[in-house]
């Protein structure tokens, strides 16, 4: 099925969407996990800060912005193509037909809304939530990574296999077991694998 398109534009599919914004919010709670134990309280202020960045301070980092860059941890998720280096997200990721480019679909707006329509924005709370709800699927994801990856070492057992002809595959196992929501996969797979195919133990998510 294809994305429907709106003056001849794919429109990015609300799934995407919310798949995205989790991707970030779980990277934003890793490194939330990685600081001295806090109550949930200050977990939930630390994320809304990581996520958006803290306001009038230039040198603090927001991870959303960083998404929306296609940098750092989330480089993974996109590929440039064109001219002029646009960024898109990877077609692997999209379970629609469609191109979806950084600062066209995947935008400030479509990922900090809470809802597709409404003018309600993510706060602390959502993204803790989003993020310690997704932790199942990721724990899951890395289970079938064992078929293709040594988790000794992390070299991938078949010769041949490309960093993306694993993601395809443990997507597709996902798909089969879950048949439904492919979140906080995303980040799991990219991050953890990543091109030098890091594991789980370079997160603080499962400690």
């Amino acid at each position: 099925m294809s994305a429907k398109k709106k003056k001849g534009i794919d429109v990015l599919p609300n799934q995407n969407r919310l798949e995205l914004r989790r991707t970030i919010a779980l990277k934003v709670y890793d490194c939330v996990c990685s600081r001295l134990a806090m109550k949930e309280k200050d977990q939930k202020r630390l994320m809304h800060q990581l996520f958006y960045g803290i306001e009038g301070d230039e040198d603090s980092m927001s991870y959303l912005d960083l998404c929306l860059k296609g940098e750092g941890d989330f480089e993974g998720l996109f590929e440039v193509t064109g001219n002029e280096g646009q960024k898109k997200l990877k077609e692997i990721f999209c379970r629609r037909s469609g191109k979806f480019y950084l600062g066209l679909q995947i935008n400030k707006s479509s990922l900090e809304r809470v809802y597709l329509k409404g003018s309600e924005v993510v706060n602390g709370r959502n993204l803790y939530d989003q993020a310690t709800k997704s932790i199942a699927n990721l724990k899951k994801a890395l289970s079938f990574m064992e078929k293709y990856v040594d988790m000794e070492s992390g070299v991938v057992k078949q010769s041949g296999l490309e960093i993306e002809d694993v993601i395809q595959k443990i997507l597709h196992d996902f798909f089969k077991y879950e048949n439904n929501s492919l979140t906080g996969v995303f980040y799991g797979i990219d991050h953890y694998l990543g091109p030098d195919f890091r594991y789980i133990s370079d997160t603080n998510l499962f400690r």
